[in-house]
């Protein structure tokens, strides 16, 4: 359901980092967010519990006036775990 989402509001900080990869925007309801990647990549802004600043926020993006980064996901692209293999397998790291 996440990946038909026109937006995310969530205070939960794994939901920051997953709406990223799937391009769907976050309204982060708190009032500080220990993911600050998201915030600095355009896919989530910290609203906190205000109403007014939740309906702005929720407006622009239905509206399509926010302004989203283009970057794509700021907490990497998945392809870690391969990464890790291919490093280990060309340092002759015995991987059993």
């Amino acid at each position: 359901a996440m990946v038909r989402s026109a937006l995310i509001l969530t205070d939960s900080g794994g939901i920051q980092e997953e709406a990223p990869s799937l391009g769907v925007p976050v309204l982060v309801l708190r009032e500080a967010t220990e993911r600050p990647e998201g915030v600095a990549g355009g896919m989530a802004r910290v609203v906190g519990v205000d109403r007014g600043r939740i309906v702005e926020g929720a407006s622009e993006v239905l509206e399509g006036t926010w302004e989203r980064g283009e970057a794509g996901n700021p907490y990497g692209d998945g392809r870690a775990a391969g990464r890790i293999v291919s490093a280990c397998m060309d340092a002759e790291v015995g991987l059993t």
